[in-house]
């Protein structure tokens, strides 16, 4: 994991997920790393990354995004975002990032139409 980046991890019952709290600058391709080994060896279907605490974030962070947004995919299971800021929901948005991962408001909304579908 990058030094601009710091992940927690907490698990929630209803839907079963993990909830990946994310702080800081995602500006390498390698900030994500730890979140995608989680996501492999995980048997959990699906996956919320909250971003509220990310302050930028650059091409190579969304081109890391979609890269994990694939492997999830294809293993069967889910990714969303929730709590993005403005400029980085921008940024995202911008590059494309929006079309591979729907992004939500906050975490109870993401979790409610992931638990629907």
């Amino acid at each position: 994991m990058s030094a601009n980046v710091t992940v927690s991890v907490r698990e929630i019952q209803s839907p079963p997920a993990l909830i990946f709290e994310i702080t800081g600058t995602m500006d390498s391709s390698k900030d994500l790393e730890y979140i995608a080994g989680v996501i492999e060896s995980s048997d959990k279907e699906l996956f919320l990354l909250s971003m509220s605490g990310v302050d930028y974030i650059n091409s190579a962070g969304v081109g890391e995004i979609i890269s994990i947004s694939h492997s999830v995919k294809e293993a069967g299971k889910k990714l969303c975002f929730a709590g993005m800021h403005p400029y980085v929901r921008g940024v995202f948005e911008l590059l494309g990032g929006h079309y591979f991962v729907p992004v939500y408001d906050s975490e109870a909304e993401a979790l409610a139409a992931q638990g629907q579908q």
